[in-house]
């Protein structure tokens, strides 16, 4: 598709992968997602840990975002470090709801599961 023309300063969208090769090129700076924010993303966490289930995540393809942004972007990114332990606390809670998820649906030998 077409992009630009381009004004220097003005914050536009643009594909993640233009994002990050304009980035690599030096001629840009990211914004982050509003929900790439400590408090939120901590709020997120906190949930996740309170419900037997799956909460809605902000994004469908927020790990994906997440590692690349910070791989490529992380000195645009306030508390990055902080981000980045937020985001895999949260993957690694929702990996264990569901190895326990699949744990007991293979013991209880069920016809369906809940996740």
């Amino acid at each position: 598709g077409d992009l630009g023309p381009f004004n220097p300063g003005l914050p536009v969208e643009v594909p993640v992968w233009l994002a990050i090769n304009l980035k690599q090129r030096q001629k840009c700076r990211l914004i982050p997602p509003e929900w790439m924010d400590v408090g939120k993303l901590e709020e997120i966490r906190d949930q996740e840990r309170k419900e037997d289930t799956f909460t809605p995540m902000p994004s469908p393809y927020y790990m994906e975002l997440t590692k690349l942004l910070l791989n490529y972007a992380s000195d645009n990114i306030p508390r990055a470090d902080e981000i980045r332990t937020l985001v895999k606390d949260t993957w690694d809670t929702r990996m264990a709801k569901l190895r326990l998820s699949a744990d007991s649906f293979v013991r209880q030998q069920e016809a369906h599961a809940k996740v």
